[in-house]
């Protein structure tokens, strides 16, 4: 038995990835293919084809079912295999498929750069962990300097090896001096070239601020701090269903709804911002904690001028809770 083809290092799930497998008898065999996340140690799904001498396996849709891996927060600065790639190896009836890395959008695998679109000067409030998305080749080097309104307060460094993945950088501020009050982030590839550079200005935290996290269109996270964030409606969904010993019973799920507004901002990130409509999951951040939300509406209205300077959203927790 043998493997006559699998795809490359680089395709996204998006698309098809097929396998060619032969099992080399002239007698159909019952095969047993099973997928696996190398990264993460997890079985994606088996299958069982029965009498096959050769077959093609297109593995996508099984990644696809599973795409919905979030690496949750940390307490110190840590950069983490992205989600928006996968190691994946196939075994049918025992025998290994080389290891590849695939990616939720094709990604240039010959170029180290940045996933997440975020502008070089943002604010933050100390509390806020700070998250993007970067691509190197060998690996990342992550230096954090914080300075306070008039000192240099320190400097954080992480050296991270990526193994060909995009790596998910996770900055908790909440351990951060108190009268930190500028921090800048700097990316380096593993051979010192600058990908990216990002100035923090720290901000108080208004008591209503709701910050969201999201993936834009290449599979790096986006962050967005919404500093007003009101209550805005009640909804309770009901259904009756029937227990194991033939009881009828009723559930009532509770949804509470709440209207997120930005600030006023310019162009380049309110376009950066509108693309959260698009997201096929969004979370807000709590601290380290991470809590899946859904929008009412995925729509972003533009003014007569075909200008977008705020933006208003509305938002639940996902699945509302139970009572």
């Amino acid at each position: 038995m043998k493997f006559i083809s699998i795809p490359k290092n680089g395709s996204a799930w998006s698309g098809d990835l097929v396998y060619v497998i032969d099992t080399e008898s002239p007698e159909g065999l019952d095969l047993e293919v099973v997928i696996n996340d190398v990264d993460h140690d997890v079985e994606l799904g088996r299958c069982h084809l029965y009498n096959i001498t050769a077959t093609e396996l297109n593995i996508a849709p099984y990644i696809r079912s599973t795409d919905n891996f979030v690496q949750l927060g940390s307490w110190i600065p840590s950069a983490f295999i992205s989600p928006a790639s996968r190691s994946i190896d196939v075994t049918v009836n025992g025998l290994n498929s080389d290891t590849r890395v695939f990616y939720r959008v094709p990604l240039d695998y010959d170029e180290d750069h940045t996933l997440s679109t975020i502008s070089t000067t943002q604010t933050i409030s100390l509390g806020e962990p700070i998250r993007l998305t970067a691509f190197g080749r060998d690996g990342l080097q992550i230096e954090l300097e914080y300075y306070s309104s008039t000192k240099y307060l320190g400097t954080t460094l992480i050296d991270e090896p990526s193994y060909g993945n995009p790596l998910e950088i996770i900055i908790p501020t909440t351990e951060l001096p108190k009268e930190t009050h500028r921090i800048q982030l700097l990316i380096r590839s593993a051979e010192e070239r600058i990908l990216q550079r990002v100035v923090y200005c720290v901000v108080e935290r208004t008591p209503s601020a709701r910050r969201l996290m999201w993936y834009n269109s290449l599979g790096g996270v986006e962050c967005y701090t919404f500093p007003s964030c009101v209550r805005s409606r009640y909804r309770a969904d009901c259904s009756n269903f029937v227990t194991l010993d033939g009881v009828t019973t009723e559930q009532i799920s509770r949804r509470i709804y709440y209207h997120l507004t930005s600030a006023y901002e310019v162009e380049a990130e309110m376009n950066r911002l509108a693309e959260i409509v698009f997201s096929p999951r969004i979370y807000e951040l709590r601290d380290n904690d991470i809590v899946e939300v859904e929008l009412s509406s995925r729509e972003v209205a533009f003014d007569k001028h075909g200008a977008l300077r705020q933006m208003s959203i509305e938002i639940c927790e996902k699945g509302g809770v139970v009572c």
